[in-house]
């Protein structure tokens, strides 16, 4: 506990240079306590991505949730997963709740936010094209291990 943090804003926490600095390129690359990630922990990161992961997109969970059933040969249909599934699709959970401070695109927080997770925002931006190349691997899926190519 950090009696400093208590009273902090998001927006003071970004400010102060505290807050995540491309979590998910370190996290792919093994590189958590590297000082700052660069352009080649980048390509490793999309490398990673695209060999070893089932993209899903919060913005597609439909589709996305779908993927994941077939791949990991899932049962969502029928009694008490298709009731939690048909919840997590419709974000009736209970832990949701509202944020006070509201993160729009360009906004002082959304900039602050995006300068210390440049690296973290391309990969997004692959990770959306890479959910729609892997719907290839979807078209006649049959249950079979899906090719993850070389």
């Amino acid at each position: 506990y950090d009696k400093e943090l208590a009273e902090i804003s998001i927006e003071g926490f970004f400010s102060q240079n505290r807050g995540e600095n491309n979590w998910k390129v370190r996290f792919l690359t093994n590189q958590l306590t590297k000082p700052y990630v660069d352009e080649a922990d980048f390509n490793l990161a999309k490398e990673v991505l695209r060999r070893k992961c089932l993209v899903g997109l919060l913005t597609d969970k439909e589709e996305s949730m779908e993927r994941f059933s077939k791949h990991f040969g899932w049962d969502l249909e029928s009694g008490k997963a298709h009731q939690c599934s048909k919840k997590k699709l419709q974000w009736d959970w209970s832990l949701r709740h509202p944020h006070e401070v509201e993160i729009v695109e360009g906004n002082r927080l959304w900039n602050l936010i995006v300068e210390q997770n440049l690296y973290d925002m391309k990969l997004y931006e692959y990770a959306q094209a890479l959910f729609e190349e892997q719907s290839a691997m979807f078209l006649n899926y049959e249950g079979d291990e899906i090719n993850w190519g070389a």
